[in-house]
């Protein structure tokens, strides 16, 4: 009850739900446009959706496969995972160390296989959260992940940068 009434107090009456469309081209998830009304169903629904920084999102309905980083979430209301992801979070003490390293297993090509194989439906394809659960993931050494890490926040600080060259631009170009 604690963190639904400190989802409510943070929202405003608002939430923000994350789509398939606020994950950049880094795969880094950017703060959604879309509101939602705080409802007393939809604030149950938080309990399990509401993000967290270092959660990892992956497509289960639609466009399968695609994966996304929640880096951090501003101040404001709570972000929600929209029902098209399923969200995955690190065990404590378990053998990948950094959420950023389950994330580029993902999204790369090794993990892409690896999920698309897992894919289901013709007309609208899914993945079974079964599955999802037993997907193999290939756990690199703890020097390897501190490696992937370190490349991977950097890549995400490049993008950072990128995105606001390009807020940049705009402004200068609404200037002239």
């Amino acid at each position: 009850e604690g963190r639904e009434a400190d989802v409510a107090d943070r929202s405003d009456g608002v939430l923000l739900e994350v789509g398939v469309g606020d994950i950049d081209d880094a795969g880094v998830v950017r703060t959604p446009t879309t509101s939602v009304p705080a409802s007393d169903e939809l604030l149950q629904r938080t309990r399990r959706a509401r993000l967290e920084p270092g959660d990892v999102l992956i497509v289960i309905k639609g466009s399968v496969g695609k994966v996304g980083f929640v880096r951090d979430i501003p101040d404001g209301p709570a972000w929600l995972a929209s029902q098209s992801f399923a969200i995955l979070r690190l065990r404590r003490r378990g053998p990948i160390i950094d959420p950023a390293v389950l994330f580029r297993f993902l999204s790369s090509s090794m993990g892409q296989v690896t999920v698309q194989s897992l894919k289901v439906g013709s007309v609208i394809s899914g993945l079974q959260m079964a599955d999802l659960r037993r997907l193999p993931v290939l756990v690199p050494s703890v020097e390897a992940q501190h490696t992937i890490a370190s490349q991977l926040h950097a890549i995400f600080d490049m993008q950072d940068e990128i995105q606001r060259m390009r807020r940049d631009l705009i402004d200068r170009q609404r200037s002239i």
